[in-house]
């Protein structure tokens, strides 16, 4: 919810209850700066993107639940590629997560009575104060992500960039990013993950383990090797290491394994599908041109549907 000068920057000192204030304190002031300008387009740009996605302004509450063919409007993600657990919702320390929007299962109609189509997004937050490298999920039918914002990214948030899928994102600390999947195929290809990792940083006292694991992550082959989960043969040259003082634990002994080309569309043996999954059929196969700019309106207007 946005309330009226949130646009602009007016923070009314705190006091989120200033309907008595007839002063200063609540009166908003038209005379822009250059930030506050900036960050008033920037607010534009952001409602009118999710007016065009009806994949942000769905009518129910999200419950997770598996629709037609095994597949999930919803999923909520670790940095390392798995999905959360019930207990890390309840772990003081977590403060990253990602959430998967499949737009193109959306389960409504619009005023003509045709179903509701969207593209499929994944939304990154950061509340770390340092940088955290999140595990981009993959397909089933391949392509990969378009990054479209970064907070991160001040003097350009609308930056598009390309990412393969399976690589690490870059997400810097108190910042969100949101990234379009460049292919249709709403099924993600879960990755196992390792049972109980946290989301971030664990606790002074546990940071040990993520200090002894920095070893693993040399160059050298052998020692990449020992790190990679059940199923990987090499580390991804194209994952950063992980910094032991601001990274999850899970994420610096969670490499994912390596792939004949970035291009390549073969899942990954260490991802698990979830049951009745569909095959990739040659539409849901047939990737966007990552290497292109996204045109500016993605899926079908909201607007009376």
């Amino acid at each position: 919810m946005i309330l009226a000068g949130d646009e602009l920057g007016q923070t009314q000192n705190g006091n989120n209850n200033a309907y008595c204030q007839d002063n200063e304190l609540s009166w908003i002031d038209w005379d822009l700066s250059g930030e506050e300008r900036e960050l008033l387009e920037f607010v534009a740009h952001m409602v009118g993107f999710r007016r065009r996605h009806p994949v942000f302004s769905r009518r129910r509450f999200l419950q997770g639940r598996e629709l037609a063919d095994g597949i999930r409007e919803v999923a909520w993600l670790r940095p390392d590629g798995g999905e959360m657990t019930d207990s890390e919702w309840h772990t003081t320390y977590n403060r990253c997560l990602g959430v998967y929007m499949a737009g193109t299962v959306i389960e409504r109609v619009d005023k003509r009575g045709k179903p509701v189509r969207d593209n499929n997004f994944l939304v990154l937050f950061n509340a770390h104060h340092e940088r955290i490298d999140f595990l981009l999920p993959e397909f089933h039918a391949g392509g990969g992500w378009q990054v479209v914002l970064d907070t991160a990214n001040a003097k350009h948030p609308f930056e598009q960039k390309p990412y393969d899928a399976g690589a690490t994102y870059p997400l810097e600390g108190r910042s969100m990013a949101l990234l379009i999947a460049t292919t249709p195929h709403p099924a993600l290809q879960y990755r196992g993950g390792e049972k109980g990792a946290s989301a971030t940083q664990p606790p002074a006292a546990k940071r040990g383990s993520a200090k002894e694991d920095a070893p693993a992550l040399a160059p050298k082959a052998e020692a990449g090797a020992t790190s990679a989960p059940t199923g990987a043969t090499s580390p991804n040259p194209a994952a950063q290491p992980a910094r032991a003082t601001g990274q999850a634990t899970a994420v610096a002994s969670q490499a994912p394994p390596s792939s004949p080309s970035p291009s390549a569309s073969k899942p990954a043996e260490s991802g698990t599908a979830k049951p009745g999954t569909p095959s990739a059929t040659g539409t849901d196969a047939t990737l966007a041109n990552p290497t292109q700019p996204l045109p500016e309106k993605l899926g079908e207007d909201s607007k009376g549907g």
